[in-house]
């Protein structure tokens, strides 16, 4: 497996660390000694271990990606910066973007309702190179939870999906473009909070799974995974300016 890239050195001007996550290594332990992105920079760089987060063995962990998902993550090296970083999240000043290549998917999966982004206003939104935003809620799905289906607010979601979600909306922004075959695009996202594989959802939701999802894609076509968290964008938690990193 890939090894992580350091792309940002935590220092005392800059008091965070900035890596690349190979797809195929979990961002953060379950327990201490685990293999993980997080493990390994810590490694490097033992400071990071000393923030107080959410869980003591991920340290100052700003966020998390999937496994099979590769891209950028943000470790604060003291608390000031931790505790700058989540305020930023709750504010929406902290902003992930993502890049994919999608597969044209005509039929929805089970569980998913009707998309509240039509394929007129998908199709001039392509035509103009604009976004376009999914807005939901979100409930577990499938097997222990193993996926997730996005809820809508406006009462075409029945009350039994309503109960399973939570009460905070999730927004994704979403700019398409075709690709070299027809039926493939590329997918630009952004996000400021996000929900466990909500982009990924959303994308199935409008109709362009990423390719080779395996949770969210009905295609069968054996292909690549295709999914990278390809930039970020924060308010430096010392100078507040604002910055931004990409792969």
């Amino acid at each position: 497996m890939e090894n992580i890239r350091i792309i940002a050195e935590p220092s005392e001007k800059n008091p965070f660390a900035v890596i690349y996550k190979p797809r195929g290594l979990a961002s953060a332990p379950l327990v201490e000694g685990d293999d993980s992105a997080f493990t390994r920079a810590a490694g490097i760089f033992p400071e990071l271990k000393d923030v107080h987060g959410i869980k003591a063995v991920e340290g100052g962990l700003v966020h998390r990606i999937d496994t099979v998902t590769d891209g950028i993550l943000v470790i604060a090296s003291t608390q000031q910066s931790y505790d700058s970083f989540i305020l930023q999240q709750k504010e929406g000043q902290f902003i992930k973007e993502y890049t994919a290549l999608c597969r044209y998917q005509k039929n929805l999966p089970e569980g998913f309702p009707p998309c509240t982004a039509d394929r007129e206003k998908i199709s001039a939104c392509m035509q103009s190179r604009s976004f376009f935003k999914l807005s939901s809620l979100f409930r577990p799905f499938g097997k222990k939870g193993s996926a997730v289906r996005p809820v809508r607010t406006d009462g075409v979601s029945g009350r039994a999906e309503q109960k399973k979600a939570g009460t905070k909306i999730y927004t994704t922004e979403i700019l398409l473009e075709k690709g070299t075959d027809h039926d493939v695009f590329k997918a630009t996202c952004r996000i400021t909070a996000g929900y466990r594989h909500q982009v990924r959802c959303h994308l199935c939701w409008c109709g362009f799974p990423v390719t080779g999802d395996r949770v969210y894609s009905l295609s069968g076509i054996e292909e690549d995974f295709s999914f990278t968290a390809s930039s970020l964008s924060f308010l430096h938690p010392v100078s507040s300016e604002r910055i931004s990193f990409s792969v």
